[in-house]
């Protein structure tokens, strides 16, 4: 291994040392899933992945809003932190009670609910396409209805993916076929209709 770090480090002058100390950390995290617990393991990677990344995510974070921040970081400590170390067993005089599945229901809400505010908001896509357009500008007049039916799509897939997830596969089967219909149809027109 280490004879292959100094063979890549000559070949590759973007990488540097710290590369190789976050490789060489890795594996160790990897060989530490043999001999602790996995909660340790999962910690140790991920600390590993801040450090090495610390720029490129200060970068985005700048960009972010305080409660975007807060919501992502809220799905960082219910998912990494909490989840890996709540025992996976059955608890109470019934035997109904399993801490790590009723929190990954948790994780799942929250997770959903973060990816439907990261993907889209088809109502706010809409109107700022719409105002844009209407205070004339000439991309939009020409393209604005590519932005809308996109926005639309996307929603519809969220929701088709809330229904797979939350709901049963019968609700999900029907929700699919309904869906497909101006998906596949939605998707074509972006695709064939000319510039």
């Amino acid at each position: 291994m280490v004879a292959r770090f100094g063979r890549f480090h000559q070949e590759d002058s973007l990488r540097g040392t710290t590369t190789d100390i976050a490789a060489v950390l890795m594996y160790a995290v990897g060989a530490l899933l043999v001999v602790a617990p996995m909660a340790i393991a999962i910690g140790g990677g991920v600390a590993i992945l801040f450090a090495v990344q610390a720029r490129e995510m200060h970068a985005f974070a700048k960009k972010l809003r305080d409660e975007d921040l807060k919501a992502v970081m809220r799905f960082v400590l219910i998912t990494c932190i909490i989840l890996p170390v709540l025992p996976n067993r059955v608890f109470g005089p019934l035997e109904v009670f399993n801490p790590f599945e009723t929190w990954l229901m948790v994780v799942l809400i929250v997770g959903m609910s973060l990816g439907g505010y990261i993907l889209t908001d088809m109502d706010a896509i809409t109107l700022s396409t719409a105002r844009l357009a209407r205070d004339g500008d000439p991309l939009l007049l020409a393209e604005g209805w590519r932005v809308i039916v996109a926005a639309g799509l996307a929603n519809l897939v969220f929701k088709a993916g809330i229904v797979g997830v939350m709901g049963n596969r019968r609700l999900f089967l029907q929700i699919l076929w309904l869906f497909a219909i101006p998906i596949v149809g939605g998707t074509l027109l972006l695709l064939l209709w000319p510039l």
